[in-house]
């Protein structure tokens, strides 16, 4: 809990939460200082292994007798899902919570004011224009963390999902996304100060539905993994930190709920024997049902797991599957569903699953700390791109040569050169005489033929192209690496029919970078989502199951009902498509027009 706390608590306070992009190195950060937490739960298990070793004895009987190990009475209890219900979702025990906060804060600003005793009050900020502030409902003066908040409550309130009914909610939450995407980014929020312009600003190219679900969590799903980690340290006053007991508490609170909405809710009409009624009859014939017979009642059986399969696939899972990255959420959950339910029903496979669950957990870790490193990577790459195109943006360009029917591009360690020929000829001879030590790419106009009438080679002659038609420019030879050659290749393609310059391609290429880390902090955000999410679910799967306040059969029933639900949820999925062609899927969903994505995780890897 207080690890995986920790894990989603690091990119949001690392984050400078200036749209994708803008968090890259933040995120990254709070990414890398948070995989180390793995490592040191490793060495915190050894001591509690050996702490367990001292109690050996008194642990084995407790354990015989079907009771847990409870931290917080340091005792050993009998688990009782209705008992901690009625402790922790208490309006009692939410009285207490507001207390404790309004405590530390009290203490919190005890300390600021004796701190800030001889500081001079903040003077209003003057700006040219309040828009983007007014939009978001803050004063110009604003913090960043009063901008996240901001962002986050005006973004939850005004989401298209919610306000299905109004035709204006798209528009405004695009506008609120544009006011947090200009104001959360240092140098782009200096400029609109300035100049009164969000123009000036360049817009981002991630879609903000999108960015919004990823990091905080579709509503849709609230009910199944309750409110996201991410989501809720982002929400809080900028006065008040929250401290481990309150994460822990709201934690405990989230996995109680969850696993009583399993147990009073979603898997209710399977273990009690109570079809929903429309399903059923669906499922049922009339005359069988009406008998007493063996086969029939095993009919009945039958019926009974149809209906529940057709309510679950119906009501549930085809809603889910159908938002964005739905598909790849409901495939995580089903993991969890049926690797926890499968463990408790034991068996061959349940045993197999205590190893192979073990590696997949460790593999999670690995993949945060692999998109860690990538953030890093890119946000590097991104940074020097950026100040190089700057640079050139201040030379004086050099216009395509219309006559040249011939051009090279080299990259020389993203210094990019181009040279423009009208012979095939010189074109060729200077390509030869090329360095070996960087990619480059001879093009030809489209329909010009670069081979030579003595050639043997097997370099391609092009279509020609309708006299007077803008021809583009078309590869033909090339000499580096197949990464740097494509990557001039999908350049120039990307400048399309503007002059291809050095300038061009410089600021094409800090636009290929920037897309490339907008990718990488989408999939670092996914990684601890997953985490999360599977997290969370564990435990609340564990809770139904441990339930000692019901009988045993009623445990093995809430488990063969998650395997139920974890089976369709499956099937819906792969249903749907998206799971197939996820890295597509990434790019139609995420990006209005973003080229060259790195593949993102697949939905094998995730589950």
């Amino acid at each position: 809990g207080g690890g995986v706390a920790a894990l989603v608590a690091g990119p949001v306070v690392g984050a400078r939460a200036g749209g994708a992009s803008g968090a890259a190195k933040g995120f990254g950060m709070g990414l890398a200082g948070a995989v180390a937490l793995p490592v040191i739960g490793v060495f915190g298990a050894v001591g509690q292994i050996v702490q367990g070793a001292v109690n050996t004895p008194k642990a084995i009987m407790a354990t015989s007798e079907g009771k847990e190990w409870d931290p917080v009475t340091q005792s050993w209890i009998l688990y009782s899902l209705a008992a901690e219900r009625d402790l922790l979702l208490s309006q009692a025990a939410e009285d207490e919570l507001q207390e404790w906060i309004s405590e530390q804060k009290r203490l919190a600003k005890e300390d600021d004011d004796d701190n800030n005793d001889d500081e001079q009050p903040q003077k209003k900020k003057q700006v040219q224009n309040t828009e983007l502030y007014d939009i978001l409902e803050i004063e110009p003066i604003a913090t960043d963390a009063q901008i996240k908040k901001a962002y986050y409550k005006k973004a939850l309130h005004n989401h298209p999902d919610k306000n299905k009914n109004d035709p204006q909610a798209a528009t405004k939450f695009q506008k609120i996304s544009r006011a947090y995407e200009v104001l959360s980014d240092p140098i782009s929020r200096q400029r609109y100060d300035e100049s009164g312009d969000a123009d000036e600003a360049p817009e981002s190219q991630i879609d903000p539905k999108v960015f919004f679900n990823m990091i905080f969590g579709s509503e849709k799903f609230e009910r199944y993994v309750g409110e996201l980690q991410m989501a809720s340290l982002i929400k809080h006053d900028e006065d008040h930190q929250v401290d481990a007991v309150e994460a822990d508490f709201i934690q405990r609170k989230r996995t109680c709920q969850l696993a009583v909405t399993l147990a009073d809710e979603l898997l209710a009409s399977y273990v009690h024997d109570s079809p929903i009624k429309d399903y059923f009859e669906q499922n049922t014939d009339d005359d069988s049902s009406m008998s007493d017979d063996r086969s029939s009642k095993s009919a009945q059986n039958q019926a009974k797991e149809a209906a529940f399969r057709a309510y679950i696939a119906t009501e549930i899972a085809t809603e889910l599957v159908a938002t964005p990255f739905g598909s790849t959420l409901v495939r995580v959950i089903a993991y969890v569903y049926d690797t926890v339910a499968t463990k408790y029903l034991g068996g061959v496979r349940g045993a197999a699953l205590r190893f192979s669950d073990t590696a997949h957990k460790a593999g999670k870790r690995l993949d945060v700390a692999s998109s860690a490193t990538k953030v890093f990577s890119r946000a590097r790459k991104a940074t020097k791109a950026a100040a190089k195109s700057d640079a050139k943006s201040d030379e004086l360009p050099i216009d395509e040569d219309d006559d040249a029917d011939f051009c090279i591009v080299s990259d020389d360690h993203a210094d990019w050169k181009v040279t423009f020929y009208k012979d095939r000829a010189a074109a060729s001879a200077a390509f030869k005489k090329l360095s070996y030590s960087f990619a480059s790419v001879l093009f030809a106009k489209e329909g010009i033929s670069v081979i030579t009438p003595n050639s043997t080679t097997s370099e391609n002659k092009f279509p020609s192209a309708d006299i007077g038609e803008s021809r583009r420019w078309v590869p033909a030879k090339s000499y580096g690496t197949k990464s740097s050659v494509d990557t001039i290749k999908r350049l120039v393609e990307s400048i399309g029919d503007n002059d291809i310059s050095e300038i061009a391609l410089t600021e094409a290429a800090a636009r290929d970078r920037e897309a490339e880390m907008t990718n990488s902090v989408l999939e670092a955000a996914w990684r601890v989502t997953v985490i999360d999410v599977e997290t969370t679910l564990r435990e609340s799967c564990s809770k139904l199951l441990r339930d000692k306040s019901v009988s045993e059969d009623i445990r093995k029933k809430r488990a063969k009902a998650l395997k139920i639900v974890a089976d369709v949820f499956k099937k819906k999925a792969d249903e749907s498509g998206h799971s197939k062609v996820f890295s597509e899927l990434l790019r139609q969903q995420a990006f209005f027009n973003i080229p060259g994505n790195a593949e993102p995780p697949s939905p094998t890897d995730e589950i």
